[in-house]
């Protein structure tokens, strides 16, 4: 399989799905979860079976390491996306009363 993605891609996407939210007025996510399953890689794409071994991610600690990272507590390491990626996971997932508006 050879499919790609430049990181000019990925920062365009980001900047447009971004832009909608303001658009939209919305300034803040509510994190209504914060345990969720996290599947390890090896078993992630492993599609031919199911997960055998799975252990819990918290959003609040995922929010917590990219604020870090923002406040140059330590350096970022790729490793970071996966911290990253639960969060934009769970926006995607929100419906539109999770969405914190300007005016509230």
């Amino acid at each position: 399989m050879d499919t790609h993605i430049t990181i000019e891609e990925l920062k365009r996407i980001c900047a447009v799905l971004f832009e909608k939210l303001n658009e939209l007025g919305v300034k803040k996510i509510k994190i209504t979860q914060d345990y969720y399953w996290y599947i390890w890689p090896e078993e992630k794409y492993a599609v031919e079976r199911k997960p055998a071994d799975m252990t819990l991610g918290q959003l609040s600690d995922d929010v917590r390491d990219v604020r870090d990272i923002l406040n140059k507590e330590y350096d970022p390491m790729p490793h970071n996306f996966l911290d990253l990626a639960s969060v934009l996971a769970h926006i995607g997932e929100k419906d539109e009363s999770d969405l914190i508006k300007e005016s509230e």
